[in-house]
């Protein structure tokens, strides 16, 4: 049930919900009407794609169907054509989005005091000064950057070479049959 959940959430619903916020957001953008809750939308629908797992379910069929057929008849129903082409029409979307432009589209930059320190939404990039705790353009909370970002960094990245390491040269599975091996062609 587990997997089922997972599998149902990345492949049908986050992609659904992407795609019915973006066009959410287009189409009141497009009308010159931007409600007050679009710049939530556009960076709850961004945050969503970074989510959807399409096109990785898409590879592992392909990878199961290659596998699989050496030991059965396998064909390919409509939905495996449907699948393919959403991800290439989404993939197509995506590289089209202007997020920058759909920001200033939502809302313009408000005055800022000259001088004053300011704060980057992360979402948005909209710059506000500080101690305003949420973005005026998407109603994200602002805060100030990480605290020491170089040394955080440094640190990542070190263990992530460490980890490349053993993740390249160990095996992955260890497969243990109950039959005896083929001999060797």
């Amino acid at each position: 049930p587990g997997l089922a959940a997972i599998l149902v959430t990345t492949v049908q619903l986050v992609p659904l919900l992407w795609l019915l916020g973006l066009a959410w957001v287009l189409v009141h953008l497009s009308r010159g009407q931007p409600g007050p809750d679009t710049g939530r939308l556009l960076r709850y629908a961004l945050s969503l794609r970074e989510w959807g797992m399409a096109e990785v379910f898409l590879l592992g069929i392909l990878i199961s169907y290659v596998k699989l057929s050496s030991m059965a008849v396998l064909l390919p129903g409509p939905s495996l054509y449907a699948l393919g082409a959403f991800v290439v029409v989404a993939a197509a979307a995506e590289s089209s989005l202007d997020p920058a432009g759909l920001w200033q589209a939502i809302a313009t930059q408000p005055e800022t005091p000259p001088g004053g320190p300011l704060q980057s939404c992360h979402s948005c990039g909209l710059l506000a000064p500080l101690g305003i705790h949420r973005c005026l353009r998407c109603k994200a909370a602002l805060h100030l950057r990480k605290h020491e970002p170089l040394q955080r960094t440094f640190a990542l990245l070190l263990t992530a070479v460490l980890l490349y390491v053993p993740a390249n040269v160990l095996p992955v599975i260890l497969l243990t049959t109950s039959e005896p091996a083929p001999p060797a062609e």
